[in-house]
């Protein structure tokens, strides 16, 4: 079943400000429209919103439940939350003034449930500290899916921002990326 809506935000909202580097599994801003798939009562739902000119923001949500999709997506985007008592109170501080008068429509997207939030914690730690741990031996890539180790890096794809330069003492940085990852 679908369903589009025009939802009214409280203002000052900014769906660009609120959705941007805030791409994952589950939602991603492309073009000025962010998809969200989330869960709504006992079904999946899914989600495309923008943002017209007028601050309202136009939703489609396809869902089993759509009256508990649009209020559930109404809570990730926080859009019935007033901060503008905020605003005003920190417009001019000296520490966050500029800050708060910049980014005065951003409004943090939540995750729609404790369990998907718990999970892109884990598996965020998960996946940073495993690129952390190889970036450090290697400047060639991420481990093999298949391993999990970093002995299985490929060249084929080279960061070359963190390159290290070649020499006659210490060979090709390829083969010190593989020595170091065994």
């Amino acid at each position: 079943m679908s369903l589009e809506t025009t939802i009214a935000p409280v203002q000052p909202y900014s769906l660009a400000l609120s959705a941007r580097m805030k791409s994952d599994a589950t939602r991603f801003l492309r073009d000025g429209v962010l998809t969200v798939a989330y869960e709504a009562g006992d079904a999946p739902a899914l989600a495309r919103v923008s943002q017209k000119p007028d601050g309202k923001l136009d939703a489609a949500i396809e869902s089993t439940e759509p009256e508990a999709a649009l209020a559930k997506l109404r809570f990730v985007l926080a859009a019935d939350d007033d901060h503008g008592e905020f605003v005003r109170r920190f417009k001019n501080d000296p520490l966050i003034g500029r800050a708060v008068t910049a980014l005065r429509g951003m409004r943090p997207i939540r995750t729609a449930t404790v369990v998907h939030s718990l999970l892109k914690a884990v598996c965020g730690q998960l996946i940073d500290s495993r690129w952390r741990a190889c970036s450090k031996r290697s400047s060639y890539a991420w481990p093999a899916p298949s391993t999990g180790d970093c002995a299985s890096l490929r060249p084929e794809r080279p960061f070359s921002a963190t390159r290290a330069p070649t020499s006659p003492a210490t060979g090709s940085s390829r083969a010190r990326a593989r020595r170091s990852c065994a």
